[in-house]
């Protein structure tokens, strides 16, 4: 999920794939949160990143709810 680990991993001689998923925020919204569930390391990102996150979260998830 951060752009760091893609560069790392290309530097690196492998290969990294990046995922955009697109269409409507209501139909993306379950894919979305069962992908959040299984990635839970995501979440334990630093402290400093924690915040942006969370505020990055609820813009995703209020557009959906206010659309």
């Amino acid at each position: 999920m951060a752009d760091d680990l893609t560069l790392t991993l290309g530097l690196a001689g492998f290969n990294a794939h990046k995922l955009v998923p697109y269409g409507q925020p209501a139909q993306l919204l379950p894919w979305l949160l069962r992908r959040l569930d299984e990635n839970r390391d995501a979440l334990a990102a630093s402290a400093d990143e924690r915040p942006l996150l969370r505020a990055e979260l609820r813009r995703r998830v209020g557009s959906v709810f206010n659309s």
